[in-house]
Formats: C-alpha cells, sequence, structure tokens
C-alpha cells in the first residue's frame, strides 16, 4: 500500500502543475485606457508598472517596460528609470537573453556614469550579468563580474551592493560545489541585510541558499537554525501577502522548506520526521495553482524521494525517482547518484557504462571550458594588441609635438633660470652670511644662559645646604656643649663627693668624645665631598684592625648587650686604608650600640676568595630599621630617632669611605630581627694606588 502512494505522489504533483492562472481581462483594460485617456506622467507611469507586474515573464511585459523607461525619461523621473532597468535585466536573464542583458547592463553603466549616481540597479543588473555568466560555464568572467561589483560597493560603502555581491559569490561558490565558502557568503549577506532592514523576499532567497549550502556540507545545526529563520520569514511573508490580497506569492519557499526539512532529518538519521516531511510536500502541492513557477519544486521532491528511499534501502523506488529527474533535468551530481544506486542493485553493467558516459561528459565540459578559456584570450590578447598599438601612434604624435614644445620652452626657461641662479647666489651668499652670524650670537647667548642658570642652581643649592648644616649642627653642637658646661659646674662644687665627681667627669668625657666625632665627621664630609680624602693603601692584618674597633666602641655598648668578633681567617692580611676601614666599622658600630640595649652586637668578616672579596657584617638585636627607610639613612643629617645623640652623618660617611675604597655598604633587608650592615670590600681596589 505504501509503495502505491508512493507511485501516486508525482502523479499528483504533475497534474497540479499543469493548472495556470487566468488573466485579470478587466483590471487590465482598465490599466489600457489609463495610457490612452490619462495626459498625468505620474498616473501613465504607475499603470505601466502595474501592467508590467501582471505580465512579468512575458514577451509583452518587455513593450511596457521599454514604454515605462521612455516615458520616465522624458520626465526625468530616475527612480522609474531604474524599477525599469532593473525589471527589464530580470527579464533577460530569466529567458535567458545574454546579449540583451548586457547591452541594458552597458546601457546602466552610461547613466550612472553620466548622472555620478551609485544606484541599486547597479548591483542588480551586474549580479545578473554575473550568474548569467556561471550558468554559461564563464566562471571566470562571472567571478571577476562579482569581485568588481563587490570592491565598487565596499569602495563606495554601498550596502545593498555588498549584500548583492556577497550572495552572487555565494552562488557561484554553490555552483563549483565550495559550500563552506559559498554558506560564508550567503551569510555575510544575511547579516548586512538584517542589519540594514532589508526586503523580506531577498531574505527568504538568501536564507533557501544558505541552508542549501550548510545541508551540503554537513553543517547541520547551522541548517537548522537557517530553516527556523526561513520558516519565520515565510510565516511574515504570508501575511504581508494575506493584508496585500496576493496570491501563492511564497508557495515556492514554503515547497522548499519541507523539501529542506527532510533532507535535515535524513542526514540526521530521524526516518520518521523525514517521511513526515515528505508527506507534507505532497499535501502542500494540493494548493499550488501556477504548475509553471514550481518545476524545480518538482525536481527537488524527486530528489528528496530519491534520498529517502536510499536510506531506507529502497534502492528500486530511489532509481524511479531519479530517473524522473533525469527525464527534465540531466544533472551530473543526479548521474552519480543513480551510479551509486545501480551499483546498490548489483547493476554493475549499467553502473560502468553511465559512469563511462558521465566521465565523456565530464570530459566534454571541461573541453569546452577549456576552448573557451582560450578563446577568450585570444580575443583578449587581440584587443590588446590593437588597443597597444593606437596607444603607441598617439604616444608618439603627442611626443612630436611635446618635444617641439619643449624646446622652445626649455630656451625660454634656461634664460630663465640662469638669471635667476645668479640672483639666488647673491641672495644665499648675504643670508648665510648673516644667517651664520645671527647662529653665533644665539649659541653664545645660550651659554651664557646655561651658564647663568647653572651658576643660579649651585648657589641655590650651596645656599639650602648652609642653611641646613647650620640648623643642624648649631643643634648638635650645643647639646653636648650645654652638657660640658653644666657637669662642669657641678664638678667644682665643694658639695659633691668623689663619687659624684667621678660620674660627672664620665659624662663630660663622653659629650667631649661625641662632640669631637661630630667636629671630625663633618670635616671628613667635607674633605670627602671637596675630594680632598686622600686613601692611603697598605698591606693590613684585617683582625687587628677588627679587634682595635671592637675595643674603641666596647665602653659604648649598654650592660647586657654582648659584642662579639667573628672571622674566619684571624691571619688574612688585606691591602686597604686602615684608618678610613677602622672608621667605617667604628661608625656602624657605634651606630649598633645606639639602638641596642639588650641582646648582642656582632661583627662579621667573610672572605671571599672566588669573588676576591672581604664581607664584614655588623650585625645587632636592636629595634632595626623601617624597609622603607632602608635607602635613606645613607643621607647627610638622616635619624631615625630625632631624641638619640648624633647629627645623622655617620652613615653618610660610611657610603662614601666604601665607594672611596672600591666597595659598597647597605642594608640586609632578609635580616628582621635587628638591622644587619654589610661592607663589602674588594681585594684590589680600582684607581689608588698603594702608598
Amino acid at each position: 500500500m505504501k509503495k502505491e502512494r508512493i507511485y501516486i505522489f508525482p502523479l499528483l504533483f504533475l497534474m497540479l502543475f499543469m493548472q495556470l492562472y487566468g488573466k485579470d481581462s478587466h483590471k487590465s483594460d482598465s490599466l489600457i485606457n489609463i495610457l490612452h485617456e490619462d495626459r498625468d506622467p505620474a498616473s501613465v507611469l504607475k499603470a505601466l508598472k502595474e501592467l508590467a507586474a501582471m505580465n512579468r515573464d512575458k514577451a509583452v511585459e518587455v513593450q511596457y517596460l521599454t514604454a515605462m523607461l521612455d516615458k520616465a525619461s522624458s520626465v526625468d523621473s530616475i527612480s522609474m528609470v531604474y524599477d525599469a532597468l532593473s525589471n527589464l535585466s530580470r527579464y533577460y536573464y530569466n529567458i535567458p537573453d545574454m546579449d540583451s542583458l548586457q547591452l541594458w547592463a552597458h546601457y546602466i553603466d552610461s547613466l550612472i556614469l553620466k548622472r555620478k549616481d551609485n544606484p541599486d540597479v547597479y548591483y542588480d543588473v551586474h549580479s545578473f550579468v554575473s550568474k548569467q555568466f556561471l550558468y554559461q560555464g564563464d566562471g571566470e568572467l562571472s567571478v571577476d563580474e562579482a569581485v568588481r561589483m563587490q570592491n565598487k560597493a565596499k569602495a563606495s560603502r554601498q550596502v545593498y551592493g555588498q549584500i548583492c555581491s556577497s550572495e552572487t559569490l555565494g552562488i557561484i561558490y554553490q555552483t563549483s560545489q565550495q559550500d563552506s565558502l559559498a554558506f560564508s557568503f550567503f551569510q555575510e549577506a544575511l547579516r548586512l541585510l538584517e542589519e540594514s532592514n532589508g526586503d523580506l523576499q531577498y531574505r527568504i532567497y538568501i536564507l533557501s541558499n544558505m541552508i542549501r549550502t550548510a545541508l551540503s556540507s554537513s553543517r547541520l545545526e547551522e541548517a537548522r537554525d537557517a530553516l527556523e529563520k526561513y520558516e519565520i520569514s515565510l510565516d511574515l511573508q504570508d501575511e504581508i501577502n494575506r493584508k496585500n490580497q496576493i496570491v501563492n506569492r511564497s508557495n515556492w519557499h514554503r515547497w522548499m522548506s519541507y523539501a529542506f526539512n527532510v533532507d535535515l532529518f535524513l542526514k540526521k538519521g530521524e526516518m520518521q520526521k523525514a517521511r513526515q516531511s515528505l508527506e507534507q510536500m505532497v499535501e502542500y502541492g494540493s494548493q499550488i495553482e501556477r504548475a509553471g513557477k514550481f518545476n524545480i519544486a518538482v525536481l527537488s521532491y524527486f530528489n528528496e524521494l530519491a534520498y529517502f528511499h536510499c536510506e531506507n534501502g529502497a534502492y528500486s523506488l530511489a532509481l524511479a525517482a531519479v530517473d524522473s529527474i533525469l527525464s527534465q533535468h540531466d544533472d551530473p551530481n543526479v548521474v552519480r547518484q543513480k551510479i551509486d544506486i545501480l551499483s546498490h542493485l548489483g547493476r554493475h553493467e549499467e553502473a560502468v557504462a553511465l559512469y563511462k558516459k558521465y566521465l565523456q561528459g565530464v570530459d566534454e565540459r571541461n573541453d569546452k571550458a577549456f576552448i573557451r578559456q582560450v578563446e577568450q584570450l585570444r580575443t583578449l590578447h587581440n584587443v590588446n594588441d590593437k588597443d597597444i598599438q593606437d596607444k603607441e601612434l598617439q604616444i608618439s604624435h603627442l611626443k612630436v609635438r611635446q618635444n617641439q614644445r619643449l624646446f622652445v620652452i626649455s630656451c625660454c626657461v634656461l634664460i630663465l633660470l640662469v638669471i635667476l641662479i645668479i640672483i639666488l647666489l647673491q641672495f644665499l651668499r648675504r643670508s648665510r652670511r648673516l644667517k651664520n652670524e645671527l647662529l653665533d650670537e644665539k649659541q653664545l647667548l645660550i651659554e651664557s644662559q646655561n651658564d647663568l642658570f647653572k651658576a643660579k642652581v649651585k648657589a641655590e643649592n650651596a645656599s639650602h645646604m648652609k642653611s641646613a648644616f647650620m640648623a643642624n649642627i648649631s643643634h648638635e653642637i650645643r647639646t653636648p656643649l650645654n652638657a660640658i658646661v653644666g657637669f662642669s659646674s657641678l664638678v667644682i662644687d665643694p658639695d659633691c663627693d668623689e663619687d659624684e665627681r667621678r660620674g660627672y667627669s664620665s659624662i663630660i668625657q663622653n659629650n667631649s668624645d661625641l662632640l669631637l666625632n661630630l667636629i671630625n665627621d663633618v670635616l671628613d664630609l667635607s674633605h670627602m665631598e671637596s675630594g680632598n680624602l686622600v686613601v692611603s693603601l697598605k698591606p693590613c692584618r684585617l683582625y687587628s684592625i677588627c679587634k682595635d674597633a671592637i675595643d674603641s666602641v666596647l665602653h659604648r655598648v649598654e650592660q647586657g648587650v654582648s659584642l662579639t668578633l667573628s672571622m674566619q681567617d684571624e691571619s688574612f692580611v688585606l691591602n686597604t686604608d686602615p684608618v678610613r676601614f677602622q672608621q667605617m666599622l667604628l661608625n656602624l658600630l657605634t651606630n649598633a650600640a645606639k639602638f641596642t640595649h639588650q641582646g648582642k652586637i656582632d661583627l662579621a668578616v667573610y672572605i671571599d676568595e672566588e669573588q676576591r672579596q672581604v664581607r664584614v657584617e655588623v650585625t645587632d638585636t636592636g629595634c632595626g630599621i623601617p624597609p622603607d627607610k632602608q635607602e635613606k639613612v645613607f643621607g647627610r643629617f638622616e635619624k631615625l630617632d630625632d631624641y638619640v645623640q648624633g647629627a645623622g652623618l655617620g652613615l653618610a660617611i660610611c657610603k662614601m669611605i666604601a665607594e672611596q675604597l672600591g666597595g659598597s655598604v647597605y642594608i640586609d633587608s632578609a635580616y628582621t630581627d635587628g638591622a644587619r650592615f654589610v661592607f663589602i670590600h674588594p681585594f684590589d681596589v680600582p684607581g689608588i694606588n698603594k702608598v
């Protein structure tokens, strides 16, 4: 029963598609009367446009469109001119008549060149030309035409032109079975069309091609998404048709939506849904009233029917469907499908014979394409040769005339140039002399200005340094002097006993030492900054220098704080300045003694033979130095605690001594139990002679 139903389907379609629409004679007569009676150009143009639409794709349509073009040109109605040209090109594209199509394309090119315009009709017509080249087998000319359209549209930012050229390129790649490329062009055309809120029918047309290429390239999800948009657009178009009382405008696309569903479900392996969509194609056929518009739909039906039977293994039924297609349309892809079906049926001899015929057809098409390309190249070569000869002749004539004119002009110009050169040389000589004088004076002024600025900055810095120095030194000197003066009066007081006098004397001695150290630090800093510090290098026993420094600072260490010295090799001899080295150690140890009230102070010396340097570390367990102030403490008059005695010059002197000895001094930030100062002294001090 199912087989009988499947055979009945094609007969139903053939019977339904043989019906044609009748012509609305009354409306046509009314419009023709308007042409004869009404003298208003707008009414005449409207009547001609409606008559052309009523007779779409019929020979009489050309007469109405030509009359419409003439009338619109006479009243300068450019929109109607473009409308007539677009429909004329569409008519000759559908016939097809390539000569007439190209004639109207040239007409449009000359028109828009004259008007300096870039209308949509230009892209419509050239899209028809490109597609017609494609269907004639002239793929190269088709691509050239489409690319030319695309470049023009992008250069002028003509959105419709970009849509049209992308759609045309998609058709070209679709025809050449490059479905992935075709899909990308259709996708771009649809994006631009949606962004510009373009024509709904054009959107439906592009979506139908997108679905076809997506299915061919097995992009099933993208095909499903495009199919949903396709069906939504068809619903919108049907609603518009009902409002405008337009009948059967979207039947063909509705038919194709069922065909696409069949193909999609077959590729997904959903056979039941594929059968339902196939039955919907048959049921929808009863609504089609104009068979002449649906030949492609009939072929699509047989094509989907063949695929359906192949998926179900009914190869005999598939063969019948394929034969129905080939009886109306010789498609190489369908021939290949028939070869596969014959192979599955075991009819190998027929398959081989058909395959040979198929290959012969492919060879013939390739030979024709090759001959056509050779002829195109030969014609192009001949045209180019003739153009080149004409251009060369024109160029030779132009050169003769130009040479004659140039000779006369050259003589006049030469005389003028000689005169101008003489005048110019005199002027340049004088200008150069004046310019050099001005530059010399300007340079002198700049140098004087720079010297004055440097002197001013130096004087300001000296003044600031002097003020800061006087402020700091006066404060630091006043403190020990006050102590010395105050306790000196107490020492001679007869009421004081001997122990008190010794205590007062000790305080006086400490403040005297502090004052002496302050004066020595100021003098040393002054010598170092002025470059008068003399460094005298000689071999010294390093342990002795360190031991003397420990002994010198021992009385400054508070009770409960241990002062230790550790050294790997007590006999090591270093080439250094013993005075400055010991001064460095004293400053570091004194600084540690000030801020260490319990725990220990350790002086450690490490000999690094590989790096050829001595590493001296002074480590304490005092209050430590915050990380943000570890760089600042080496500046002059920098003090962490203003209530602790000292001028803040010791570490600045340490830094300058380290640099004079070719080494460096810094704070070990990794040590956090107090402060650790590290002094690096190289074995060989560069740039200093031994004394």
